[in-house]
């Protein structure tokens, strides 16, 4: 299959065949799409349509949904065996970043979950560049919406080092991911939390730069499991210092409503289960900041009333 007008549309009408109430009529779709998939180019035509703004949302994340659960049954496959040749998997993966970083959030989420799939199988080895491309998101100017899809992203990659058993290949991929990514964090870091004194009063603002705060706590926690790293041992003042600031702040813009936790609960009981690992784990390192996170979760508990957020 080409990528061009023709095939595009063609695609686009079987997805939309796939979303008919009509039972035979997505039924049909459906099965003429398993027939299809096994033309090269058929994933790179299901991302091609994902950028295509002239096409209806739902048809776009169709496209978005079947992409990812495609990736997801093929990727692992050998070269040799797979439906994604060799070529395809080398041009989805130059491309997807910045897809995925632009695109609407419904079809950002299915396509960082098709990052995370890929970089299961082919991170760091076969894919030296991602931590690379990912990082320059971090850089200003930034762009909050592309700067969430990559943090996510890149807690999705990062979350299997917190059970996973302690190994030398283990080890080296964390190496690598510490040197290439964690400096970017750290400095995105240290900007969001100056960045809050100008926003606090900016109701959206505000919410966006704690959306990333709470992925930041949790890619941190990934980043620290195993073992303390020298980069963050050398960065702990700055961590645990603005972590005892996020601990003792309070936003009306930010609180939880009787249906939801709001996203300041959510920062806070990272925040404690970074405590937590700091105190089990890394003690003599923690030592000096034992005291004040001692007072300040206590001031925490005393204030908490009915509403749900630190006890997940």
């Amino acid at each position: 299959m080409e990528i061009n007008e023709q095939s595009l549309e063609a695609l686009a009408a079987y997805l939309k065949q796939t979303l008919s109430p009509n039972t035979d009529e997505r039924s049909s779709a459906e099965k003429t799409l398993k027939q299809i998939e096994r033309n090269e180019k058929y994933s790179l035509l299901l991302l091609t349509l994902c950028d295509r703004e002239q096409i209806s949302m739902d048809i776009r994340k169709a496209a978005a949904i079947i992409f990812k659960n495609f990736i997801k049954l093929n990727w692992p496959s050998s070269e040799t065996s797979s439906l994604i040749t060799l070529n395809d998997r080398n041009q989805i993966k130059q491309h997807i970043i910045d897809l995925m970083t632009k695109s609407p959030e419904q079809i950002q989420k299915q396509l960082s979950d098709s990052i995370s799939i890929i970089g299961q199988n082919d991170f760091p080895d076969q894919w030296p560049e991602l931590l690379g491309v990912m990082c320059k998101q971090l850089h200003p100017p930034i762009d909050f919406h592309k700067v969430n899809g990559v943090l996510k992203t890149a807690h999705s990659l990062f979350k299997r080092y917190r059970y996973e058993a302690k190994s030398d290949e283990l080890w080296t991929e964390i190496a690598h991911v510490l040197e290439k990514f964690a400096p970017s964090f750290t400095e995105f870091f240290k900007s969001l939390m100056a960045y809050i004194p100008q926003q606090e009063t900016n109701a959206t603002e505000i919410k966006i730069i704690f959306d990333s705060l709470f992925v930041i706590t949790k890619i941190f926690y990934d980043l620290n499991a195993q073992e303390l790293p020298d980069h963050f041992d050398d960065n702990k003042d700055v961590y645990l210092n603005n972590f005892l600031l996020l601990l003792a702040y309070d936003n009306p813009l930010l609180r939880s409503d009787a249906n939801n936790t709001g996203v300041l609960e959510q920062v806070k009981t990272e925040i404690c289960r970074i405590v937590a690992l700091f105190a089990d784990n890394y003690s003599d390192d923690f030592k000096p900041f034992t005291q004040q996170f001692a007072s300040a979760i206590w001031s925490l508990l005393t204030k908490l009333d009915s509403s749900p957020g630190y006890d997940d």
